[in-house]
């Protein structure tokens, strides 16, 4: 009976290592913080959850911010969604790799039976281990940076469809729609800042706030805008805008002739190329509007293809989510570097 006992005690308790293949697999496919755990290193995936995480979220930071260069586009005939640059691919292999050398290396000759390196406990590990990356990625989209991907020709030739733009959430404050899903509900901003005239603002739109925006602010509160012949005038006096050339290019213009190409000026020096067909257009003169407090007037730089101010009217302050401050990459092969270099110096 005795001696049963001590086998059964002995059994339980003896020293025992980790397979390779199966730390391998576990590695490979749920990352080094889950193989750390399977071989018993709860201290090494710790660390490694700290390192690898600020990594990824220094990388979105950095690339979103201009510190980092995506490279080439992906060819169009790939979407996007599914190809986000031309290096994930490689990059991804590269993480589960390193992932796979780093717990084989760690393996230890014996270990005790710990909690967390039972098998049942991989999968909770893997998922604690994406979740925090999601959280983290989740409060640096809701505080500082949030990618928007450019779907139409409204703000060409300075946007055009397929581009990314990175806008910066916290020149404006923060209201409920800097939220993801406007989860939150609460009215006005906080840290309240009124956008400047000339900024490249996303916004909800106001019939629509599940629909995100983007357009160029035109008019401040109590100004008065109106359009006169293709000429916006604020406050009875044009704004500066001269003809620089023409495009005939109907992908980047959504127009099938040659538009026009006119540099403006607004009154506070910031300069911008618009598109216009002529000075007759449905949306070329308009009644004088009068920004309300709280609200401003936007118009897209492709004057004969945006459904702007001039259409729905004003944007209020809390519809802001944030301010477009470059372009980081361009799914359709779209060269971005003149075009974001104009958008950075125009702040």
């Amino acid at each position: 009976m005795g001696t049963d006992e001590a086998s059964t005690v002995s059994s339980d308790t003896a020293p025992r290592r980790r397979g390779f293949l199966s730390s391998a697999i576990i590695s490979f496919f749920f990352t080094a913080f889950a193989g750390f755990l399977w071989i018993g290193r709860g201290r090494l995936a710790l660390l490694y959850l700290g390192v690898a995480g600020g990594l990824l979220i220094a990388g979105f930071v950095a690339v979103l911010s201009g510190l980092l260069d995506l490279g080439p586009p992906v060819p169009s005939e790939f979407p996007a969604a599914v190809f986000p640059n031309p290096y994930s691919d490689i990059a991804a292999l590269a993480v589960s790799i390193a992932s796979v050398l780093l717990v084989l290396a760690f393996i230890p000759t014996s270990e005790p039976t710990r909690w967390y390196s039972r098998g049942w406990m991989v999968l909770p590990a893997a998922l604690a281990f994406f979740g925090t990356i999601a959280i983290a990625a989740l409060l640096v989209r809701t505080l500082a940076f949030h990618p928007f991907s450019i779907v139409s020709s409204s703000m060409a030739p300075g946007m055009v469809a397929g581009d990314y733009v990175a806008a910066s959430k916290w020149p404006y404050g923060y209201s409920r729609h800097s939220l993801p899903f406007s989860a939150i509900s609460f009215d006005g901003r906080v840290l309240e800042k009124a956008p400047e005239r000339g900024d490249l603002i996303v916004f909800k739109y106001p019939r629509d706030v599940s629909l995100d925006y983007v357009e160029r602010v035109i008019g401040l509160p109590g100004e008065r805008i109106q359009m006169i012949g293709g000429v916006v005038h604020v406050d009875g006096r044009p704004i500066n805008r001269v003809q620089a050339g023409l495009i005939d290019d109907e992908e980047l213009t959504g127009s099938p002739e040659a538009v026009a190409v006119y540099r403006e000026t607004l009154p506070n020096g910031v300069s911008y190329d618009t598109l216009d067909r002529g000075a007759d257009g449905p949306l070329d003169n308009t009644r004088e509007i009068v920004v309300a407090d709280g609200m401003v007037f936007v118009l897209g730089d492709n004057r004969d293809n945006s459904a702007d101010s001039r259409v729905w009217g004003l944007v209020p302050f809390e519809n802001l989510v944030g301010r477009v401050d470059r372009i980081f990459w361009n799914s359709r092969g779209t060269p971005i570097g003149d075009r974001s270099t104009r958008i950075e110096q125009g702040r």
